[in-house]
């Protein structure tokens, strides 16, 4: 599975989009696609709606994925725990998209309506506005939670503001956090499953590791710049979507951002380090060239 977040959607045609699909396995978050549908009424200049609209129905190409939480807990067997509106994206995104995909405006378009599971029908200008309300309460929520890592590094370890974080030292947080988290799924849900604690690692590990990379970042930007501990709000669909690649498994994250390349290769670092390479990790991180360069023609 080849996951593309929105600076790949963006960057790569979909004349290349439909070219990967008949070789590789594309695609996106419902984040992705959220993230692209909050810009399509920003026209100016060369922002025309049928710029805009484009971006967005580049979406039809890749498999939709679930809520990047869904996904998870698919994975280590805890559907139950999950609220079952997390499910609801893919059906959701496919009448938006085919709502776009009709509109010759953005008022026709907000005008469509599109019906639930549980029976009850929104407009698609709602739709929108209640998804802009979620994605700016999920980056506030991201950066309280950045900041309650921020606290549990310097209390661990005290210098990391001025020296960094090692990949020792983030394999053995890394490790801690993940003892805890499978506790807890242990405990509170009920789970027996004797592989829960590697479909927890697999799942989680790099999502985990980004944030403390992300943080330790940000500890050091402020003390060596004299400024208040600030992250970057888009950080939060970047480390959401890092719940897609699981570590054992074979797939690719395709993106454009430097910042999160770098912070999942040391978290892949701080793995190998931390248990001597004894488990092989499967998945990659890759430019939008790379993933290019990869298709079959």
């Amino acid at each position: 599975m080849y996951i593309l977040d929105t600076s790949a959607v963006r960057g790569i045609s979909r004349v290349k989009l439909e070219a990967a699909k008949k070789s590789l396995d594309p695609a996106i978050s419902p984040l992705t696609f959220y993230e692209l549908l909050c810009h399509l009424d920003e026209v100016d200049g060369d922002k025309t709606f049928a710029r805009q609209k484009g971006h967005v129905m580049k979406c039809q190409i890749p498999r939709i994925l679930h809520d990047p939480f869904a996904y998870h807990v698919i994975t280590v067997g805890a559907v139950h725990v999950a609220n079952p509106s997390r499910f609801e994206d893919p059906g959701i995104i496919t009448q938006l998209m085919e709502k776009l995909g009709e509109a010759k405006s953005l008022d026709e378009f907000y005008s469509a309506t599109v019906s639930y599971s549980d029976g009850t029908n929104a407009k698609c200008r709602d739709v929108v506005a209640r998804v802009r309300k979620v994605l700016d309460a999920e980056e506030k929520k991201y950066i309280k939670h950045l900041g309650a890592i921020r606290s549990e590094l310097l209390a661990i370890y005290s210098n990391c503001a001025s020296t960094g974080i090692t990949p020792q030292e983030l394999g053995e947080y890394l490790a801690a956090s993940l003892k805890t988290m499978i506790a807890g799924y242990r405990d509170k849900d009920g789970i027996s499953d004797d592989c829960l604690e590697i479909k927890v690692v697999s799942s989680m590990y790099m999502h985990l590791g980004y944030d403390a990379v992300r943080t330790a970042k940000y500890l050091q930007v402020a003390h060596t710049q004299g400024c208040t501990f600030k992250p970057d709000p888009n950080d939060c669909e970047d480390s959401y979507i890092a719940i897609y690649l699981e570590l054992f498994n074979r797939d690719v994250l395709v993106t454009e951002d430097l910042g999160s390349r770098n912070a999942l290769n040391v978290t892949k670092e701080a793995f190998r380090l931390f248990f001597k390479g004894a488990f092989q990790i499967e998945s990659q991180v890759i430019s939008n060239k790379e993933f290019e360069d990869s298709i079959q023609n």
